[in-house]
């Protein structure tokens, strides 16, 4: 899938450039539309008033009548206008294929591209304008709408993919370099082409539409939106309903577009087909709520971002997402900060982060997300009250982070992501409140393999990994992942590091850290925890790491690899020249640099059959022995004639091989029994208890 995934966006990346050359191309010839409130020019030559014109202008602007009842359409008195107001404004029609410069103002207009019926499936009816330097306020209507032009797409719903080509589509607009330009417009509301009563005649109970236009950058068909050569053109887009929209598909490739909208940021709104892609560029986006509601971005079909940089603020009193989709929202490349009070899930190749707030946040606050170095890796500063805010970006790379509100550092609990489609339109696959998933599975530790003998009495130590004792970087053996190896996932404990692994994660409940929230990522070691000290040593120091990236699972199984590897990392990972001979350690078995050191230095010994035994269990009397040895080669242990009795109940159990060990380890503290007064020689060692013999050994 992720195969899948590249190599789409990396031909729509190439369908983007490809794009731009030829809008580029196109810019040399095009037709130059000088804007003013006293005198339009086309070409230098004032405008046309004759519609058979390529450029003309008029006083037909098309908006929502005051006064005409309910049978007009869906329209409120809010929605209303009245034929004065529309008067004043002057509609610049495009009537022609061909690419449009436009320059200068106008304070109560429109540009209105329309190349008739038929355009919709001519290849040839196309048309690009060129934003350069224009500011264009109407006040009843979108300020830009495209009607009639090329549509590329299809609506048809078995073709529907979120795979789309839109390089042919017949709306282009570029935004060029070195300018900035001012759309401020309005929209239109339903007007009924045609309707049915109820049988009382009071209220329309069906209806067909004429018009209804909610962005103040609308078109009809497909549309491209580019920036120049270097990308530094700016479009501020300034909406009382919607900001950008496109019936079918949009697509962003470059340019610096700010968005203020009274709603959606930015819509694409074909039920279950429309696809909103984001290529390149910068896209900023914030919802002022006037209209009581609005997500960032929301595609009625998917949200595909491959690039670009992308900051997306909610609506601060709704229900809404930062980004939002139907069908599903894929998030493959760039930078994205997504804010609001509803989560929409997120797939792709990015990897992403979801905070989830224990209380609405305040939109002005600035966040921090620090790694491991303390380094900022992003700040955010989200411009609308918000519960939820998403961050991908190519700098959120797998370690663990801070999150900090100013100086404040804050916590919360790792849970498990609900990865999938979601959206308005599919409330039942929304995650429930703080990603908290109702229950996980532990996988269990590995048997020894069938026919494997077992170890010799006194032989070298054996034993069972447990859940996650992570392998050196990339490396794997059989059924055991060392990205996470399942096990426990959460079970509600705060901690003030996030740790962020490939694709999804997940973190809930965030507020400002308190004396009782872990210093460490795993939900599973709480900080009054009997072995936090000892994971938080082994942690911090590299010895040790999580079944998952929020899980320690104290209570997994050692095994005789894994016994070996945290010496090995105790030791500081050196490297060897031993030949190596088990048959059970490939060379790129995840263990095999550590046995490769154990087997040189004598810390363990192989089985008479020639095996290591990898995953075999290590039973506490084993480990003791395989200390010992570590302890003996750092010039440890006792010397010349010593005696030291075990005073243990069980102390016949002890096998010749371990006495010596556990008479010099217990004596120094580092193991000792358990409450029933027993030492419990055969049984196993958790991860744990592993990590606490490691700390209380390295502070003999």
């Amino acid at each position: 899938m992720k195969k899948l995934l590249s190599a789409m966006l990396l031909l729509a990346l190439a369908a983007s450039c490809l794009s731009l050359s030829a809008l580029a191309a196109d810019t040399e010839k095009a037709t130059a539309i000088r804007l003013s409130d006293s005198k339009i020019t086309v070409d230098g030559k004032t405008v046309s008033t004759d519609e058979t014109a390529a450029v003309y202008t008029a006083h037909d602007i098309v908006y929502y009548e005051s006064g005409k009842g309910f049978t007009y359409g869906e329209g409120t008195a809010a929605d209303e206008h009245d034929a004065a107001e529309a008067a004043a404004h002057t509609v610049v029609h495009i009537t022609q294929p061909g690419t449009y410069s436009l320059s200068g103002s106008l304070s109560a207009g429109q540009i209105a591209v329309d190349l008739g019926k038929d355009a919709e499936d001519d290849p040839d009816a196309v048309v690009t304008l060129i934003l350069n330097g224009v500011d264009v306020t109407c006040t009843v209507a979108p300020a830009v709408i495209f009607y009639n032009v090329y549509e590329c797409g299809s609506t048809d719903e078995d073709q529907a993919s979120r795979d789309v080509d839109a390089s042919a589509a017949g709306a282009n607009v570029i935004i060029a370099d070195g300018t900035v330009n001012n759309i401020t417009g309005s929209y239109v509301a339903r007007i009924y082409k045609s309707y049915t009563l109820s049988e009382d005649g009071t209220e329309v109970v069906d209806n067909k539409k004429l018009h209804k236009y909610d962005g103040a950058f609308y078109s009809k068909m497909s549309m491209n939106v580019d920036g120049g050569e270097k990308g530094t053109g700016v479009l501020n887009i300034n909406a009382e309903n919607e900001g950008l929209d496109a019936e079918l598909h949009l697509t962003i490739n470059g340019g610096k577009i700010n968005i203020r909208s009274g709603n959606d940021g930015i819509n694409t709104n074909e039920d279950g087909i429309s696809v909103t892609t984001i290529n390149g560029g910068a896209v900023t986006i914030t919802v002022t709520g006037k209209m009581g509601e609005g997500d960032g971005i929301d595609s009625n079909g998917w949200l595909v971002i491959n690039g670009g940089t992308v900051i997306a603020a909610a609506c601060g009193s709704s229900m809404d997402a930062g980004i939002d989709s139907d069908m599903g929202t894929y998030v493959n490349g760039g930078t994205v900060v997504a804010s609001g009070n509803m989560y929409d899930r997120v797939e792709g190749d990015a990897a992403y982060a979801v905070f989830s707030f224990a209380q609405r946040q305040s939109g002005g606050t600035e966040y921090a997300l620090k790694n491991a170095a303390g380094e900022t890796v992003a700040d955010f500063a989200p411009a609308n009250d918000f519960t939820y805010l998403v961050y991908a970006s190519p700098e959120l790379t797998a370690g663990t982070y801070t999150l900090w509100q100013g100086d404040t550092q804050l916590a919360g609990v790792a849970g498990q992501g609900m990865g999938g489609r979601g959206g308005m339109g599919k409330p039942d696959m929304e995650p429930p409140e703080g990603f908290d998933p109702s229950q996980f599975q532990r996988l269990e530790g590995g048997q020894r393999p069938e026919n494997m003998p077992e170890p010799p009495q006194g032989g070298a130590p054996d034993g069972q990994r447990p859940e996650g004792m992570l392998p050196p970087d990339g490396a794997h053996e059989g059924g055991f992942r060392p990205d996470g190896f399942g096990g426990a996932q959460q079970s509600g404990t705060r901690t003030k590091l996030f740790a962020v692994t490939a694709g999804a994660n997940f973190f809930s409940g965030i507020s400002a850290a308190g004396e009782g929230d872990s210093d460490l990522p795993f939900s599973d070691v709480t900080a009054d925890s009997w072995c936090y000290d000892a994971v938080k040593f082994a942690y911090e120091n590299g010895i040790v790491s999580g079944t998952s990236a929020a899980a320690f699972t104290p209570d997994g199984t050692l095994t005789r690899g894994q016994a070996v590897t945290v010496l090995w990392r105790l030791a500081g990972s050196p490297v060897v020249n031993y030949a190596m001979q088990f048959s059970d350690v490939a060379e790129d078995t995840y263990c095999a640099e550590a046995v490769r050191w154990a087997a040189s230095c004598g810390v363990v010994q192989g089985y008479e059959n020639g095996a290591f035994g990898v995953g075999d269990p290590v039973t506490r009397e084993q480990f003791a022995a395989i200390l010992y040895r570590y302890a003996q080669g750092e010039g440890r242990g006792f010397i010349g004639t010593w005696a030291f009795p075990l005073d243990y109940t069980d102390a016949q159990q002890v096998s010749g091989f371990a006495y010596e060990p556990l008479c010099w380890l217990t004596m120094n503290g580092v193991i000792s029994g358990k409450t029933d007064g027993s030492l419990d020689p055969r049984g196993g060692v958790t991860r744990a208890q592993a990590v606490v013999m490691l700390q209380r050994y390295q502070n003999i």
